[in-house]
C-alpha cells in the first residue's frame, strides 16, 4: 500500500506545480522598471563620463592657447592626453555596458548591441585621434594650428554624437520603455539627473 498524502502535501504541491508552470510566463513579461532603470542609469552615466573628459580636454586645451609663449609641445599633450584618457573611460564604458546585460525591454538585445557598438567606436575613435594628437608637427605653424583645430572640433563632434546616443536608440521598440523606466523607481531622480546630463549640449 503505497504511502498517503496528506491535503496540505497535496496542496503544497499544487502550489509548486503552478509556480513553476507560471514562472516562464511571469519573465517573459519583461523586467522591472527598476532593473531597465538601473540599465538606463548604467549608460548614461558610463557615456557621460567620456563627454565630461572630451569637454574637460577643450577647456584645457583653451587654457594652453592662452598660455604665453606656451611650447606647441604641451598643446599637443593636452591634445594627446585628453584623447587618451577618453580612449581609456570609453573601454570601462564597453565594459560597463556589457556587464549590466541586456534591457528587459522589447528589442532590448538589439538595443544591448547597438548600446555596446556605440562604445566600442568610440574607443576605435578615440585611439585614432590620441595617435593623430601625438603625430601633430611642431615645426610647421600652419600645420601644427589646423591639426590642432581638427582635433578640438572633432572632441567637440564625439561629444555631440554622444550626447544622442540615447535617443538614437529609438529605432527599437523598447526605447519608449527605456524612458519610461528612466521617470520611474525609487532612484528617478539620479538616474534622471545622469541621463539629462548625457543629453545636455551646452552652449559655446
Amino acid at each position: 500500500m503505497g504511502a498517503m498524502t496528506s491535503p496540505l502535501g497535496r496542496r503544497a504541491s499544487l502550489v509548486a506545480t503552478t509556480v513553476l508552470l507560471t514562472s516562464p510566463l511571469l519573465a517573459a513579461c519583461g523586467g522591472s522598471s527598476g532593473a531597465v532603470q538601473t540599465w538606463a542609469g548604467t549608460y548614461c552615466g558610463s557615456a557621460s563620463s567620456v563627454r565630461q573628459i572630451l569637454s574637460a580636454g577643450n577647456d584645457a586645451l583653451r587654457g594652453q592657447l592662452e598660455i604665453p609663449d606656451n611650447p606647441p609641445g604641451n598643446v599637443r599633450s593636452s591634445l594627446s592626453g585628453t584623447a587618451g584618457n577618453a580612449a581609456t573611460s570609453a573601454r570601462s564604458a564597453v565594459q560597463r555596458v556589457t556587464d549590466a546585460g541586456e534591457p528587459e525591454v522589447a528589442e532590448g538585445e538589439q538595443i544591448q548591441e547597438a548600446a555596446v557598438g556605440t562604445m566600442e567606436q568610440l574607443v576605435e575613435d578615440m585611439t585614432a585621434l590620441e595617435a593623430r594628437a601625438r603625430a601633430i608637427p611642431l615645426d610647421d605653424p600652419d600645420a601644427f594650428t589646423a591639426e590642432v583645430k581638427a582635433v578640438s572640433e572633432a572632441f567637440a563632434a564625439q561629444s555631440r554624437d554622444l550626447a544622442g546616443s540615447l535617443k538614437a536608440l529609438d529605432e527599437f521598440e523598447g526605447y519608449d520603455e527605456v524612458r519610461e523606466a528612466i521617470g520611474s523607481g525609487d532612484d528617478v531622480t539620479d538616474v534622471q539627473g545622469t541621463c539629462e546630463r548625457l543629453e545636455t549640449v551646452r552652449s559655446s
